[in-house]
């Protein structure tokens, strides 16, 4: 008998396949879909087929940008709760300020995702929050402060201490702390305030 091992692919987006909502006109980035409006599909199918070819027995999914739900999310563990998990984000929330309907502030995006965590419909679905933590790349605001973004770290980071569920990180876009980097300043500090969280660096 061979010794036994579980593989989990910590970053899948099963929600969406990057298509934008609004059609790219001539000579915009080919990124633009990703950082507008995308559209929500379940391509599940596709990633199980894969998962099954390369012995990965269970997969971790990330809401990621505007468009994708933390509802379909669970939908889809509720569909493959052998072989699936989800990480939750203040989607909704942000899919309202890409709209122009509505104003991002950490409060409100905390709210939703305590909501995903203990309501009936996502409990025991979520193992974290990500895979951008809520007021990083993609929400529609200016530039926060890196004392403010420190501020919304700490926030997060006692929400999924309460919760026991790790938290993402994901700051490497280009900030007016300096370069792509400067935020790894967050991480050090978070690191050393609490101890026990488990934070995921991305694409680290």
């Amino acid at each position: 008998m061979k010794m036994g091992r579980f593989v989990v692919d910590g970053h899948i987006h099963g929600s969406t396949l990057y298509r934008s909502v609004t059609k790219i006109k001539e000579g915009e980035s080919e990124f633009k879909p990703i950082f507008s409006e995308i559209e929500p599909y379940d391509n599940s199918e596709i990633i199980l087929y894969d998962m099954d070819v390369y012995g990965i027995d269970m997969g971790i999914l990330k809401p990621s940008f505007a468009g994708t739900t933390n509802e379909m999310q669970a939908q889809i563990v509720d569909k493959y709760p052998t072989k699936s998990r989800a990480m939750c984000s203040d989607q909704t929330l942000r899919l309202k300020c890409a709209r122009g309907e509505a104003k991002w502030s950490i409060d409100l995006a905390l709210e939703e995702i305590e909501n995903a965590l203990t309501s009936g419909w996502g409990k025991g679905r979520f193992v974290g929050i990500g895979e951008f933590a809520p007021g990083g790349m993609g929400v529609v605001r200016k530039n926060p402060t890196y004392d403010q973004r420190l501020d919304e770290f700490r926030q997060i980071a006692k929400l999924a201490s309460k919760y026991d569920v790790t938290i993402d990180f994901h700051e490497y876009h280009e900030t007016e702390w300096g370069g792509p980097y400067a935020g790894l300043g967050i991480l050090r500090t978070i690191s050393k305030e609490f101890l026990v969280l488990a934070i995921v660096v991305m694409h680290g």
